[in-house]
């Protein structure tokens, strides 16, 4: 259950990125630069799982409760510092990210394309980031089993089916709920 909630919810937070901006970019006429979108999302998987390969060499002792705090205690600061960010600025969030992306997307046609891809991929790999660091943290209290890899596969899934149906706009979620249960 918990790799499932901790991947189903970093998940949907880059599916809502990527919802976003595929939705701002079709509402302004922009469709075009949808290949830049999934360019930087497709990076930031493959970073994703590049970082946490790499995490996984370093060899973490099981038994190590320090480094299981220090992982937890990042992971909480990234986590903590998106959710005090969001409370700053919920109301105005979304009309901030698209006055981002105008300002990304004014600049010359062979530029616009560059800075949505390292947009969309900052967004998306710190949500990746997240998810190992989480995911880290739990393996050393728990052994990996296909139960836990289960449930992560699942959440992952759901993260991918929700962010699809958001964009076709079949889907309209209460983010402020979504957030506190999960």
């Amino acid at each position: 259950m918990e790799a499932f909630v901790i991947t189903l919810r970093e998940g949907v937070e880059a599916a809502l990125i990527i919802a976003l901006v595929v939705t701002y970019l079709n509402r302004t006429g922009r469709s075009e630069l949808h290949r830049w979108v999934y360019a930087g999302l497709g990076l930031a998987i493959a970073a994703s799982i590049l970082g946490a390969f790499g995490f996984s060499r370093i060899g973490l002792d099981p038994k190590s409760k320090i480094m299981e705090g220090i992982l937890y205690g990042v992971a909480a600061v990234l986590v903590a510092s998106l959710v005090i960010w969001m409370w700053r600025s919920s109301k105005g969030m979304k009309q901030q990210i698209e006055d981002r992306l105008d300002t990304l997307t004014a600049q010359s046609n062979s530029q616009h394309g560059w800075a949505l891809l390292v947009f969309v991929f900052i967004m998306v790999f710190r949500e990746g980031i997240e998810t190992v660091l989480f995911l880290a943290a739990y393996s050393l209290t728990n052994t990996a089993n296909m139960v836990s890899i289960g449930g992560g596969l699942v959440g992952l899934i759901l993260a991918v089916i929700f962010g699809v149906l958001i964009i076709r706009g079949s889907l309209r979620i209460n983010l402020r709920w979504f957030f506190a249960v999960t």
